[in-house]
């Protein structure tokens, strides 16, 4: 019976991560349009009124002008570019 736990369980958590993985993904591929309309140019942060989305990570994540962007959520402080 002990021989049963270790296999199962580890099948039970790759299932888990898998989930969570495509949760988080699905999460990152904010659509285009949630943030363009109010795009001052490439390489310009976003207005700090502009709201994101907040992710698993405990941060809150914007798509703008092609890059991604990410604060603290609720603080309405500045966006700070992802690489």
């Amino acid at each position: 019976m002990w021989r049963m736990i270790g296999p199962h369980q580890a099948l039970r958590l790759e299932r888990i991560r898998s989930n969570l993985e495509v949760q988080f993904n699905t999460m990152m591929n904010i659509d285009e349009s949630d943030g363009d309309s109010l795009s001052l140019g490439d390489g310009q942060p976003p207005l700090s009124d502009i709201q994101g989305r907040v992710s698993t990570d405990g941060y809150e994540w914007l798509k703008h002008g092609g890059q991604d962007w990410y604060r603290k959520p609720g603080a309405s402080t500045e966006w700070v570019k992802w690489r």
